[in-house]
């Protein structure tokens, strides 16, 4: 029977601690991949980016968390501490009676290109992103397209720089969006474990690389439309529908990937952070029209 006096209470709250310092960092799914991937080792700093498509600011944010796990040897490379092995010995007995349930990954072919563009330097995946959009608003400007949200508008005379304005301000919008939702989602859920600024910056800067779906319907119609000659079709609201629906589609696809991959949202959580985002930027754009 266990008694209550002051000294058996303190025995708790040190047990307490000790609890949070082995399974509290494990509680991301990141870091537990992370974890079995060191579990395996040594191995070293450019050997786990190369696996796990970390970018280098993420990878030391999860090491941190993981310090009482992990060590380095004396050549730099992982490994697992001695409490850090202990938790192994004690996850791996859990993983063989627990049944782990299926749950949506992303797309093979996003996760390959999301790997690509983590692994890019952030100049590099500067330059592609100007290119990318300057590309767009030629496609814009050539077919007399201006960007509304998921929206596009016909005019008469339209130059190449109201289209690349109106791409990157609905880009922007979004982008703003998504991560405005997605860090006050985990405030709400009372996840705190936010990433450094350094890597929301990163993150924030290479999604507009996976925010140009939204424009690719627009791009396709115009395109059909100006050789058709019938211009006069955008007014028709069954188009717009169309349009919006699927130019939201593209996008969901993408950002939810890129918030299951880059954040460690599960896959119902991304889903609603981005139908959160996404539907207030069509009811604005559908006043903007």
């Amino acid at each position: 029977m266990l008694s209550r006096d002051k000294g058996d209470q303190h025995d708790f709250d040190l047990l307490k601690t000790r609890v949070e310092e082995i399974f509290k960092p494990l509680s991301n799914t990141n870091r537990l991949k992370l974890f079995f991937l060191i579990a395996d080792g040594p191995i070293s700093y450019s050997e786990i980016l190369e696996e796990t498509g970390m970018e280098s600011g993420s990878f030391y944010w999860h090491i941190k968390k993981m310090k009482g796990l992990i060590q380095q040897t004396f050549d730099k490379k992982y490994i697992l501490s001695d409490l850090g092995q202990k938790a192994l010995l004690i996850l791996k007995d859990e993983d063989e009676t627990i049944e782990v349930e299926e749950k949506p990954v992303v797309p093979m072919f996003l996760s390959k290109a999301m790997h690509r563009i983590n692994q890019a330097p952030l100049w590099f995946v500067i330059q592609q992103v100007i290119i990318l959009y300057l590309l767009l608003s030629s496609l814009y400007s050539s077919t007399q397209m201006i960007q509304f949200g998921t929206l596009v508008d016909f005019r008469t005379k339209v130059d190449f720089w109201d289209s690349f304005l109106s791409i990157i301000i609905w880009a922007s919008s979004m982008n703003l969006m998504i991560f405005f939702v997605s860090m006050a989602y985990r405030k709400v859920k009372g996840t705190l474990d936010f990433p450094p600024k350094s890597t929301i910056v990163s993150a924030f800067l290479r999604n507009y690389v996976f925010l140009s779906p939204l424009f690719i319907p627009g791009i396709i119609f115009g395109l059909v439309l100006l050789i058709e000659n019938s211009p006069d079709v955008v007014s028709i609201p069954i188009f717009q529908g169309v349009l919006a629906f699927l130019s939201s589609t593209m996008l969901a696809i993408f950002q939810v990937s890129f918030l299951m991959e880059q954040f460690d949202f599960e896959f119902t959580d991304s889903i609603l952070i981005t139908f959160l985002s996404l539907y207030p930027l069509i009811l604005i754009s559908s006043l903007f029209l």
